[in-house]
């Protein structure tokens, strides 16, 4: 497994969870924000990598942890292995 899979493999075991945005807690009338828009560069790495037989699987993984923390643990991990 390379270093940029482990890195992926990473964030998505912290991924699995609660997320109010994603988990259909949101105001009447309004959409909740996209994966896709609030993990960035992650979710296009996980994307483009294929990690997991259906490209969904992630798109509908909810996380354990806020956004913010699971992109820093993403952005450190990736700059150590670049």
């Amino acid at each position: 497994m390379t270093i940029t899979a482990k890195m992926l493999c990473l964030a998505w075991t912290v991924l699995l969870g609660g997320f109010p945005l994603m988990s259909g807690q949101v105001a009447s009338g309004q959409y909740p924000v996209s994966p896709q828009t609030v993990f960035k560069d992650l979710f296009a790495a996980v994307e483009m990598e294929r990690i997991f037989p259906d490209s969904k699987e992630f798109a509908d993984a909810l996380p354990k942890s806020a956004p913010s923390h699971i992109l820093a643990l993403y952005y450190s991990a990736y700059s150590r292995a670049h």
